[in-house]
C-alpha cells in the first residue's frame, strides 16, 4: 500500500530545491490537537510515510483520527545497475514528498492524550529526520 498519485502532468521531473516553509498554514496544526513537525528539511519516501500510517492505524484503531499533511507526488527515477551511459532517463523508481523545515507531517486528534503522545513517540523513531510533537496550544515562534 504505497502512496503515489494516479496521474501527473509529466511522467518524470527534474530535480529541484526544497522551498522554505513560509506560509503559516503548514506550521500550525489545523485539523488535529497533536502534530508531528519536521525540524529540518528532508525528502520522505512513500514507504516511510505508509509505515508510519500503518503504525498509527494499528495502535490507535478507532480511538483517534489521523491526517496526512504531506503527500509523495514527486517521482524519482533510477537506471538499473550495469547499464551504459546515455540512452535517456531511467524509469520511475520511487515517489517522494519534499518536506521543508517546520512543515507538519501528521496530525492526530482524540480523547486520550497520554496514549496518543506515547504512540507518536514511537512514530518519531521511524522518520529519518529530526521531528517534534507539537500541540494546538503551543506558541509558534
Amino acid at each position: 500500500m504505497n502512496l503515489f498519485p494516479k496521474q501527473t502532468k509529466f511522467n518524470k521531473y527534474q530535480k529541484s530545491r526544497i522551498k522554505s516553509c513560509l506560509e503559516n498554514k503548514s506550521i500550525k496544526p489545523r485539523f488535529g490537537f497533536f502534530a508531528i513537525q519536521a525540524l529540518e528539511q528532508c525528502k520522505l519516501t512513500s514507504k516511510q510515510l505508509t509505515s508510519i500510517q500503518k503504525i498509527l492505524q494499528n495502535k490507535i484503531k478507532k480511538e483517534a483520527k489521523v491526517w496526512l499533511r504531506c503527500y509523495p507526488d514527486i517521482p524519482v527515477t533510477k537506471k538499473p545497475t550495469e547499464v551504459r551511459m546515455g540512452k535517456g532517463k531511467g524509469s520511475v523508481h520511487q515517489w517522494i514528498a519534499k518536506i521543508p523545515k517546520g512543515k507538519i507531517i501528521f496530525e492526530i486528534t482524540g480523547k486520550n492524550h497520554n496514549f496518543i503522545k506515547k504512540v507518536l513517540n514511537n512514530c518519531l523513531n521511524k522518520l529519518p529526520v529530526k521531528t517534534i510533537i507539537i500541540t494546538k496550544l503551543d506558541k509558534i515562534k
